[in-house]
């Protein structure tokens, strides 16, 4: 079961390290190890490679937050400002922004009556509905984790963080 530590982190892949948790520029595929790691920084656009030797564990990520009774896809996580987060975030954390995507299902409607929904146009391979979130009113989280390599305390599960 994943460890509760209040922390939103977005889908993607994860790498933990010597250093903390950050996220892959690049999707890891399960059972395959690259011989070089590309995370980005904790904010903003920046890149850094990581030694091989570094690397905890690779965990992908598939995250939803709870808003207004819909459990939604989190798909990023960035300040007021607009930069990108790329490290875990704790859920009472001020001047940052969940963004929750819903691409197609049983509850597009009622997601895009949400105020505040921006309907995409499905015809475009970006076709749904995203919402921007303070993270303080993400009113539940979960994930599921799949781990794709070294040693977590995570298992396969969607768990309440």
């Amino acid at each position: 079961m994943n460890e509760d530590h209040g922390d939103l982190r977005s889908t993607g892949t994860w790498i933990e390290t010597t250093d903390g948790w950050f996220v892959s520029t690049y999707r890891i595929k399960p059972g395959t190890i690259p011989s070089r790691f590309v995370v980005y920084d904790h904010e903003g656009p920046g890149q850094r490679e990581i030694p091989p030797w570094d690397v905890l564990a690779v965990e992908r990520v598939e995250s939803e937050g709870l808003y207004q009774g819909h459990w939604i896809p989190l798909v990023s996580i960035s300040k007021s400002d607009e930069t990108a987060v790329w490290s875990p975030v704790p859920r009472d954390q001020l001047g940052s922004f969940a963004m929750l995507y819903y691409d197609n299902g049983p509850e597009f409607d009622a997601i895009a009556a949400i105020p505040g929904a921006a309907v995409h146009d499905p015809r475009s391979l970006y076709g749904g509905v995203s919402l921007r979130v303070p993270v303080p009113e993400i009113e539940d989280y979960r994930e599921k984790v799949i781990p794709l390599a070294g040693s977590t305390s995570a298992d396969s599960e969607s768990t309440p963080r």
